[in-house]
C-alpha cells in the first residue's frame, strides 16, 4: 500500500480537474495555496465540459468536479474529502486536529456547511431572477437568518471556525461566506459584526485572495440579474 507520507518528499504537482469559479474546486485550490503545494489545475466542468469523459469518470465516479491526482498517481474526489486528506498529510496537525474529538468537532462544522451553502444559494437564486425585487427576496433572506445565527454561534470569539488558527472548517465555509458577502447591499442581510470581521481576516490571506476573491462570484452582483 502506498505511504501517503511519501508525498511530503515528492515535488510532483497535484493535478486538479475543475473550473476555478466552482465552490468545490476553489476550496481545494485555497487549501493547496495555504499549504504551498505545487499544483497544476486543468479547466474542467461547466462550459469546459468533460464530466462524462471516461477518463474523468475513472478519476471521479460521480462525474463531478473536482478530481485530483496526487503525486503518487492515486486520485481523490469530493472536495471535503480532498481538503481533509491534504491537511492530514501536509499540515502536520496545524489545520486538522490530531485529537479525535477535536477533529470530529471540526468535521461537524464541515458537515453542517451544505446547510449554510443551500441558504446562501437560495438568496443568490432569488436576487438573480430577472424579475427579482426586494420583496421577492424576503423569503430566502428569512431562511438565511438561522444559518447566519449558527455561523455566529460557531465563531464565538475565535479568530477562525476551529479556533485561533485557520483549519478544515474554514475551507468548507469560507467560499460560501464570500458568495454571501458579494450579495447586493440593498438586500440588507443583517450579517453579524463578528462574521464580517471573520471574513475580513480571510480576505487578508493571499491564497484566499488568489483562489476565492478573484475567482468566485467576482463579477458585479445585482438584483434582477
Amino acid at each position: 500500500m502506498p505511504d501517503p507520507q511519501a508525498d511530503l518528499n515528492d515535488s510532483s504537482p497535484i493535478i486538479v480537474w475543475g473550473r476555478p469559479d466552482s465552490s468545490a474546486v476553489s476550496r481545494v485550490m485555497w487549501t493547496i495555496g495555504e499549504l504551498n503545494l505545487p499544483y497544476r489545475r486543468v479547466d474542467w466542468g461547466g462550459a469546459f465540459g468533460g464530466n462524462d469523459d471516461p477518463a474523468h469518470r475513472a478519476r471521479n465516479p460521480a462525474g463531478t468536479i473536482p478530481a485530483v491526482e496526487l503525486p503518487d498517481g492515486r486520485t481523490l474526489w469530493e472536495s471535503q474529502a480532498i481538503v481533509r486528506y491534504l491537511c492530514a498529510v501536509y499540515a502536520k496537525g496545524d489545520m486538522i486536529p490530531l485529537d479525535p474529538f477535536e477533529r470530529a468537532q471540526a468535521e461537524a462544522i464541515m458537515d453542517w456547511g451544505p446547510a449554510f451553502a443551500r441558504a446562501v444559494s437560495a438568496v443568490r437564486a432569488a436576487y438573480k431572477n430577472s424579475d427579482a425585487t426586494l420583496e421577492s427576496c424576503s423569503v430566502a433572506i428569512s431562511l438565511l437568518k438561522p444559518q447566519l445565527g449558527m455561523l455566529e454561534l460557531l465563531l464565538g470569539d475565535k479568530n477562525f471556525l476551529g479556533g485561533q488558527n485557520l483549519g478544515i472548517a474554514d475551507f468548507a465555509l469560507g467560499g460560501w461566506l464570500h458568495r454571501l458577502m458579494r450579495c447586493p447591499e440593498e438586500l440588507e442581510l443583517g450579517i453579524p459584526t463578528n462574521v464580517r470581521s471573520y471574513y475580513g481576516r480571510l480576505c487578508l490571506r493571499k491564497p484566499f485572495e488568489d483562489h476565492i476573491l478573484t475567482q468566485v462570484s467576482a463579477g458585479m452582483q445585482r438584483i434582477g440579474g
